[in-house]
């Protein structure tokens, strides 16, 4: 890359490396979305009108965070503290970040900054006590908080948690959402699938029992009809069916 050491690699090499990836994702985010977190002018009359927006700017936190954007776990929620009060937190945003969690303004920064830390802590500390985010990390040098957080924290998807809104989630693309109501059709289909049975057996029993259906003999078309009744669906279509 043309440097001489790893120190001449700062926040500028970063942030040009980054979207330089945005730009090559196919269906990614928009150049002037890009270029207004990467902190370039656009000129003209395009920085008076082209502006910043705050879904536009979420879709490109959510690329260089990793997320795949061909899947539906794109439209995940940011990891969240749960069980978890203000003044625990406070201290240990203070043992992590000591430098700056004095300022009031950085808190909810670090504050997301220690979720994302604690949600991914299964994966660092695959890595080994040899890796230098381990060795230089206070919070994943001691096991203790990183167990007790990574406990406490989670996230969720839409289409396994009803009470998650995909209109809730700021930065997530049309074809995304589409792909997140594909998924709950599955997850529907697979717990129906699992319980279709006992259902139908059930179902069936209570069928028979409301007619007084003991041991007689009973006919196919009989059976239909009871079925067909039962769900307002006429001979017919159950024919069909």
């Amino acid at each position: 890359m043309g440097y001489t050491c790893v120190k001449e690699i700062g926040s500028h090499s970063i942030r040009k490396g980054a979207t330089t990836w945005l730009c090559e994702q196919p269906g990614g985010t928009s150049p002037i979305s890009i270029c207004i977190r990467g902190g370039w002018s656009l000129g003209g009359v395009k920085d008076t009108y082209m502006t910043y927006q705050a879904e536009g700017d979420a879709f490109v936190g959510r690329m260089l965070a990793g997320l795949p954007l061909l899947k539906s776990e794109f439209a995940v929620s940011p990891p969240e503290f749960v069980d978890v009060s203000l003044n625990d937190l406070h201290g240990y945003m203070a043992k992590v970040f000591p430098s700056v969690s004095h300022h009031d303004k950085m808190k909810p920064s670090l504050h997301r900054c220690l979720a994302g830390m604690a949600h991914n802590k299964d994966v660092v500390l695959r890595w080994g006590m040899g890796h230098p985010i381990r060795q230089q990390s206070k919070f994943f040098r001691d096991q203790s908080p990183v167990n007790q957080l990574g406990r406490k924290c989670k996230v969720v998807y839409p289409w396994k948690d009803d009470a998650c809104d995909i209109r809730s989630l700021s930065g997530v693309p049309p074809h995304v959402c589409q792909m997140v109501h594909m998924q709950r059709l599955l997850t529907f289909a697979e717990q129906f699938k699992a319980g279709w049975r006992d259902n139908l057996k059930e179902t069936m029993n209570e069928l028979f029992d409301d007619r007084n259906i003991a041991n007689a003999s009973i006919s196919e078309e009989r059976v239909r009809r009871i079925v067909a009744e039962a769900t307002n669906l006429s001979t017919v279509a159950w024919r069909r069916l």
